[in-house]
């Protein structure tokens, strides 16, 4: 996470730029609680000179650390090189911290579903650029129909950075592998080209456990785009035999 901005008028930025995506009042409230748990698991990272292992320290901790493998240790000399600061766990977090919040502010059960579902979730925009078709289709499947309302609040969260940090490209082309999905409502309510009945025919295979691991085996074919119609079903179904 890059957070240039004092942490405060970020996040208002954040809750800004959501308004302007047209996000809901819930996408918005998502942005507003989408730093609080920044102040509660911010680290500087430490990377020692002498061996390159990876430590951590508090934000309020004196880095005065040493290391386990070489025995160094930030002094004035300064031993270690500061190589940035990270929030470890900040999805878990947020999600924890915001969960408190709703529940004391008496938000119902789907809107507190819909919300933490997008601070806890939003932060993997750095690397949707090497998802593939599989990958993509898994995360429509993964967050239903909350996928548009995570991206928003992705495009708000990076458009609010710093300009150096602020391209929306990753996030625009994602946008644009979920708009060439042609079965897009099939895959976010998970249905398949075939049905058990027609699987139980095909393979001999009464209704039970091992049918399921069947139809489960050819859905998770049909969110990787493996199986799209009831044709290519039937061949993956005689393919697994």
């Amino acid at each position: 996470t890059v957070c240039p901005k004092p942490l405060w008028e970020h996040t208002l930025a954040i809750v800004n730029t959501a308004q302007e995506v047209r996000g809901s009042w819930t996408t918005q409230l998502a942005a507003l609680l989408s730093n609080v748990g920044k102040p509660f698991c911010y680290q500087r990272m430490y990377v020692c000179s002498g061996c390159s292992k990876v430590l951590y320290t508090s934000h309020n901790e004196s880095p005065s650390i040493e290391c386990s493998v070489c025995h160094h240790r930030v002094t004035e000399d300064i031993k270690f090189v500061c190589s940035g600061k990270v929030y470890k766990g900040l999805m878990q977090t947020n999600c924890e911290i915001s969960s408190k919040i709703l529940n004391r502010l008496g938000f119902s059960n789907d809107d507190k579903k819909f919300i933490l579902t997008l601070v806890s979730g939003y932060e993997f925009y750095n690397s949707v650029e090497d998802w593939d078709e599989a990958r993509v289709r898994r995360f429509v499947h993964k967050k239903g129909t909350l996928w548009k309302p995570m991206i928003n609040l992705m495009k708000a969260v990076k458009a609010s950075q710093a300009i150096e940090h602020s391209d929306l490209t990753k996030i625009l082309d994602l946008r644009a592998k979920i708009d060439r999905i042609t079965d897009l409502k099939d895959l976010i309510d998970g249905k398949t080209p075939i049905d058990g009945n027609e699987v139980s025919i095909i393979t001999g295979v009464e209704p039970g456990p091992k049918l399921g691991e069947i139809m489960k085996s050819i859905r998770s074919a049909v969110v990787d785009g493996l199986v799209k119609t009831k044709e290519e079903a039937i061949k993956f179904i005689k393919g697994s035999s």
